[in-house]
């Protein structure tokens, strides 16, 4: 709150363009991060696509087994416990593909992505990046706030 009130314009103007400068800086280093982690998140996406293939046989398994077991009848109770028995190499493999997906080439794009946002907010407020991280600090104090009042 003192910035805006104690500070005069070229003095703002002045801690404005130095906390742009590092701010550009820092998020020139996350776009180079970010570049790299989509590389990673590329290469993991075939796993994900079997991972998701798995989870469709699945469910064609579980509606064939649903059909087999309408029919009520003894002779087809083994080929639905057959189904069930195989389906079971299938849930095991797509739980195991979508975790290492979702792992390995998911995960790590979320700190570059969600700090790119925040940095992409510090560069295009209207009132400057000074500012906009008291902003940040403000809406912070807000939830703390928030969570120790209700959530406590």
């Amino acid at each position: 709150m003192g910035y805006d009130y104690f500070l005069s314009e070229p003095l703002k103007g002045k801690f404005n363009a130095f906390a742009n400068d590092v701010v550009r800086t820092y998020q020139a280093q996350l776009d180079e991060e970010l570049n790299e982690k989509i590389g990673t998140f590329k290469s993991w996406l075939p796993t994900l696509a079997t991972g998701v293939f798995y989870i469709l046989v699945l469910v064609a398994i579980f509606i064939g087994v649903k059909l087999i077991s309408l029919a009520k009848s003894p002779i087809f109770i083994i080929p639905a416990m057959i189904l069930l028995i195989g389906s079971l190499r299938f849930s095991i493999k797509a739980s195991r593909d979508l975790s290492s997906a979702f792992a390995h080439g998911l995960m790590p794009l979320t700190r570059p992505m969600l700090l790119r946002v925040v940095t992409s907010f510090l560069l295009y407020s209207s009132k400057g990046s000074v500012a906009a991280l008291g902003m940040l600090f403000l809406i912070t104090a807000f939830i703390c706030r928030y969570i120790n009042a209700y959530h406590l």
